[in-house]
């Protein structure tokens, strides 16, 4: 339609003033101008001009205080001893879909066979996706921290805390949720059942205020995933077993300092150059100066006889234990 109207102009067919023809060609200017960073942007959520390989994020560290979205890379580390064992850079937002894609670039010799990691990356997809590939996931989902608290009391108010009767209903402060049916869904290939429950007692019930919030209704209706609330026990003994709390406190030392030395000591928050390949190799020449500078301090530790690191395998932002050395 834009490329009829502006043949149309250019064989002066329109019946326009000047003023008219001069605000229609700026007018179409901007929608070819806004088509071509719509096709820029793709499945993204935005991008950048200068780098159209970048995803539109806000930085952590906003000197200016703007608030404005800059162009930037998901970087993902895996070390050893705060030596940098592999490396990559994504087009997304959150470490919890990067994830996904870090296993599948990750080479088979750097498989681990458990793996921690901090409640940025506990979803279902990626406890299914760990244990299809044989890797036992210690690492925390959204509310691990809370509900290992002494002082915490679940709120059966929400769907994940009501326990379950034998009937399979829900039972909730104020009388029961009976299920009314259940739809299968698919996220990151990983299939999953939502179950949806219902009631219509919720007019006399002395706890609707603090059920419903604001918005009082006469009914209530939640869903919850079905496969999630059968794993989770599971994956909360894990987190609670010995090995589980090591290589959680593990991670703090191994994972931080490197971050720290990558970006604070060394000074490195920007990338040198334009697009993903580039960058890519610009942070592999970053990460070959980081190894040569902890391989001579590890080498000026046993020439002074200081014990030296363990060998412990970190994932950044993730652990990962069983050696990949």
């Amino acid at each position: 339609q834009v490329g009829k109207i502006r043949s149309e102009l250019a064989e002066g067919n329109l019946d326009l003033s000047s003023s008219d023809k001069r605000e229609l060609a700026e007018r179409l200017d901007k929608a070819d101008h806004y088509r071509t960073r719509d096709e820029m942007c793709g499945d993204k959520s935005g991008t950048a001009s200068t780098d159209p390989d970048s995803v539109a994020m806000y930085p952590k560290d906003d000197k200016m205080h703007t608030g404005q979205c800059r162009p930037m890379y998901n970087v993902q580390f895996m070390t050893q001893s705060q030596f940098i064992l592999w490396f990559n850079l994504f087009r997304v937002t959150t470490d919890l879909s990067a994830f996904p894609m870090f296993l599948d670039s990750l080479p088979q010799q750097f498989a681990p066979t458990k793996l921690a990691a901090d409640a940025g990356y506990g979803s279902y997809e990626n406890y299914i996706l760990a244990m299809s590939r044989t890797i036992d996931p210690y690492f925390k989902y959204s509310m691990y921290d809370k509900e290992s608290s002494p002082r915490f009391a679940p709120d059966t108010y929400k769907a994940e805390y009501m326990p379950q009767q034998e009937d399979g209903s829900l039972k909730c402060p104020g009388g029961t949720l009976r299920k009314i049916r259940e739809s299968t869904q698919e996220k990151s290939e990983i299939s999953y059942t939502e179950e949806y429950y219902r009631t219509d007692q919720c007019a006399a019930c002395p706890f609707r205020e603090k059920c419903h919030g604001k918005h009082l209704k006469d009914y209530r209706e939640v869903k919850r995933k079905k496969e999630w609330h059968l794993l989770k026990p599971q994956i909360r003994e894990k987190l609670d077993s010995d090995v589980g709390q090591i290589l959680l406190y593990n991670r703090s030392k191994d994972v931080e300092p490197t971050f720290a030395h990558t970006k604070w000591a060394g000074a490195y928050r920007r990338f040198r150059h334009f697009g993903s390949r580039r960058c890519r190799m610009d942070l592999a020449i970053r990460a070959i100066a980081h190894n040569l500078k902890k391989y001579i301090a590890w080498l000026q530790h046993q020439a002074d006889g200081m014990p030296c690191p363990t060998a412990s395998v970190i994932l950044s932002p993730l652990t990962v234990q069983d050696g990949l050395i």
